[in-house]
């Protein structure tokens, strides 16, 4: 490139052209859809946006990550960081997010007042968002994985109250009170950047928010006797039992008014306000991952006498909460995907909604 991408401005003015692009594509769209037909054919006019929406999406995301990859290499480049690491691209969030979020708007079609311009609107706003989510992703992933290890900060643009408020708390801040997942909420239309701070930057310092984690999403033994002690826990074992599993996975609906009950954590089942493992997990998948977070977990910590543990596997953050009861016995309370490639969450309605892999789940 004839200039640096690491100049934060002209970064950040590439990537709403980027956005730009794609709004543009997705009106040209909307300009050839005969709205004629709302009362008619609702249902096909919602079918043909789940179609192209997540193209427009994953093209122009696949530009947005690109670039940041070129900012993320360059700034580091600038940083004077010698050890080699290169940054890994990150997709666009999952097809079958981007088209529940497209069956969501598509209420507005519906009814005696259908009004499409509100669907449209609420989905320019996703689009936004979610191209914009993959270069954000793989400045995320790409520091987390970078020996360096350096730190995050969320750069505003603009004077959105929302904005100034989480930027006002730097990586260490977040760190230190458990508040990471602020640094990765963004509204329509924010303009907010997340950069790596490597300590020997303009006075940055090494929190280590993105480096403390293990590629390979595992811990060693070795690892987890210290977080042990750290905690204050024993090694004692919790087997899952095939009870714990078919709560876990298919759920027990207990109030059938809402639809909401225990589990109900496999692809497919019918409990709302859920997490969804992948649609590609088997049971027999779900259950090692769950056990594999309780042997060896990157994560964990005490509330009252629950302990919580964390994991990545396969790309998917893996949450198992067990307690201690009075005679002494392990109890298994729950296990469920947080987020990950493919993980879904069922609302309050039933609606599925994407979770894209939010690494700073795993930051202590």
């Amino acid at each position: 490139m004839a200039e640096p991408l690491n100049n934060l401005p002209q970064f950040r003015q590439v990537q709403e052209a980027i956005v730009a692009r794609a709004v543009t594509d997705f009106r040209a769209f909307a300009a050839k859809v005969d709205w004629s037909k709302t009362d008619t054919d609702s249902k096909q006019l919602s079918a043909l946006f789940q179609v192209a929406v997540p193209r427009i999406i994953q093209k122009y995301a696949a530009m947005a990550a690109a670039m940041a990859c070129d900012f993320y290499d360059e700034a580091r480049a600038a940083a004077g960081v010698k050890s080699f690491v290169k940054s890994e691209a990150q997709p666009a969030p999952p097809a079958e997010g981007i088209e529940a979020q497209v069956r969501y708007a598509a209420r507005w079609l519906f009814g005696a007042n259908p009004q499409p311009s509100k669907m449209l609107d609420f989905l320019e706003g996703e689009i936004d968002k979610k191209v914009k989510a993959a270069y954000r992703n793989t400045i995320a992933v790409s520091a987390s994985l970078d020996p360096a290890k350096p730190g995050l900060r969320r750069i505003p643009a603009g004077t959105c109250d929302f904005c100034k408020l989480l930027a006002k708390r730097d990586a260490e801040y977040l760190q230190f009170h458990g508040r990471q997942i602020v640094m990765y909420e963004y509204h329509p239309g924010c303009k907010c950047v997340p950069v790596a701070v490597w300590s020997n930057v303009d006075g940055g310092r090494d929190s280590g928010i993105v480096g403390n984690r293990h590629a390979d999403g595992v811990r060693s033994e070795e690892s987890w006797l210290i977080w042990q002690q750290r905690l204050g826990v024993d090694s004692r074992p919790c087997v899952l039992t095939a009870d714990d599993m078919r709560i876990i996975l298919d759920g027990v609906i207990t109030d059938a008014l809402k639809g909401t009950g225990q589990g109900g954590h496999l692809w497919g089942a019918v409990v709302n306000n859920k997490t969804h493992f992948p649609a590609s997990w088997t049971p027999g998948r779900c259950a090692s991952a769950i056990q594999a977070v309780m042997d060896f977990p990157q994560y964990a910590d005490l509330g009252g006498t629950s302990l919580i543990r964390r994991g990545l596997v396969d790309g998917v953050i893996v949450e198992v909460v067990t307690w201690v009861d009075s005679t002494g016995i392990v109890r298994f309370v729950h296990g469920y995907p947080k987020s990950g490639n493919g993980v879904m969450w069922r609302g309050w309605l039933g609606e599925l909604v994407a979770r894209p892999l939010n690494l700073t789940e795993l930051d202590v």
